[in-house]
């Protein structure tokens, strides 16, 4: 059975799996290739219209490292990276997540 994009991107959030994610970049006007920790699906915090997005911490970007916030028709693929990854190393901030996860004081 095929997994949704959704479905792996949640899984890889309980697993702390990093994700390649490939996307349409609205700024960029094309598609890239990004390497990411998935964070988080729900509207952003301080936005008037609330959209459910996928946000991931972006690695790999060209202006460094950052918070990527997606709506569902940007992302053509999500597929598992094979790469884990450690909440403590990202998470600065006291967290308030639409998905509930076990990441101990990330959670």
């Amino acid at each position: 059975m095929k997994h949704s994009h959704h479905d792996i991107f949640i899984s890889a959030i309980h697993d702390k799996q990093k994700v390649q994610v490939v996307f349409f970049s609205k700024k960029d006007e094309m598609t890239v290739i990004r390497q990411c920790a998935p964070f988080d699906f729900g509207p952003k915090a301080r936005e008037k219209a609330q959209i459910n997005r996928y946000h991931f911490w972006d690695y790999l970007s060209p202006s460094g490292p950052h918070t990527e916030s997606l709506e569902a028709n940007q992302i053509q693929s999500i597929s598992l990276a094979g790469e884990s990854f450690d909440p403590a190393a990202i998470v600065k901030w006291t967290p308030i997540w639409h998905v509930p996860r076990n990441w101990g004081q990330y959670s």
